[in-house]
């Protein structure tokens, strides 16, 4: 890791310290005292654990085909790693964003990949999809072997950035604004 990308991981742990009691405040206001403290406990020492950069664990997962695909497969690229799920309505909103970032930076070597979490998701995810009109890779979660477990996600939408090397960088947690996370990609791809 070089001192630049060292100074950059820094200043975005502040910068998810800082959301993260943004997202608990915005969206946990009216929540039941012990709940919510909870959360905020369980967040933070979840945070604490998985310091960044760290290894990105791979997992095998299915396209909307069917056939079986691994995160490995895509080393040697940027990867922009989404956690959601069709009844998740800040995933739903960060979808076009994340559909941007893959038009503008596809062919520049990042790869936005969605991992969706769904039940059933056979059945809800293509229509969606093709609703939604997504064009950057979609996965099936294995029921087997969830990435998401592999990824500790416990709040959606959850995006992991990792780098060339296999190295998660960098995590977002619920709502996050676009701009913030294209700041961060051009910053790893240079």
């Amino acid at each position: 890791m070089t001192g630049l990308e060292g100074a950059i991981i820094e200043s975005e742990n502040q910068n998810w310290r800082n959301e993260s009691e943004n997202y608990f405040d915005k969206n946990f206001a009216n929540c039941r005292p012990r709940l919510c403290s909870s959360l905020l406990r369980a967040a933070t020492a979840n945070r604490n654990l998985l310091r960044l950069p760290r290894p990105a664990p791979n997992f095998i997962v299915k396209n909307l085909a069917g056939e079986s695909v691994a995160l490995e497969k895509f080393r040697g690229q940027v990867v922009l790693l989404d956690f959601w799920a069709t009844w998740c309505k800040p995933c739903v909103k960060s979808m076009p964003s994340l559909q941007q970032l893959h038009e503008r930076y596809a062919g520049k070597g990042l790869a936005v990949l969605g991992v969706s979490t769904e039940v059933e998701g056979e059945k809800k995810v293509p229509p969606f999809i093709a609703k939604h009109k997504i064009s950057y890779p979609i996965f099936l979660d294995s029921a087997d072997e969830p990435a998401w477990e592999k990824y500790k996600v416990k709040v959606m939408p959850m995006l992991f950035l990792i780098n060339r090397k296999g190295q998660i960088v960098q995590q977002w947690t619920g709502e996050v604004a676009q701009q913030e996370v294209e700041r961060t990609i051009v910053r790893i791809m240079d």
